[in-house]
């Protein structure tokens, strides 16, 4: 039988403080390690302090995905609507538009997928292996 949150004596060995900080700083969110991120698009398969499966099942970061999308996306409709007000010139609109839908994607790639996993964590905290029991953690990994 699994334990739940409420059976456990004990608060959580990572709090959503840390989570967010770890989020924020691309680090682990079991332990804190730096690494998990390998140049600028690579991402390890395990954390490489406490072998956290970091690389999930396929489609695990469209979230990730999404978030990037946004970042991505959103601005340009101001873009957009100071080109409908006639206050910026087409030209620069199409120059901005360019630059910032190439560069942005790119170098907000990790953060993403450190805000996903972030976001993840922070909705289900007992999932971390640091927070689970013996028995839960010889179940299996979980999400």
């Amino acid at each position: 039988m699994r334990t739940t949150r409420d059976q456990r004596t004990s608060p959580p060995a990572v709090g959503r403080g840390q989570i967010i900080a770890r989020g924020l700083t691309f680090r682990c969110p079991n332990c804190g390690a730096r690494g998990i991120f390998r140049g600028l698009f690579g991402l390890r398969e395990r954390c490489p302090r406490c072998e956290m499966l970091v690389q999930r099942e396929e489609g695990f970061f469209l979230g990730a995905m999404a978030i990037n999308y946004g970042v991505a996306a959103f601005p340009l409709v101001v873009i957009f609507v100071l080109v409908f007000m006639d206050r910026i010139s087409t030209r620069m609109a199409l120059a901005v538009c360019i630059g910032w839908g190439l560069l942005v994607p790119v170098f907000f790639y990790q953060m993403s997928r450190s805000l996903w996993m972030m976001l993840v964590y922070l909705t289900i905290p007992g999932h971390l292996p640091a927070n689970q029991t013996e028995a839960e953690r010889q179940q299996g990994e979980h999400l």
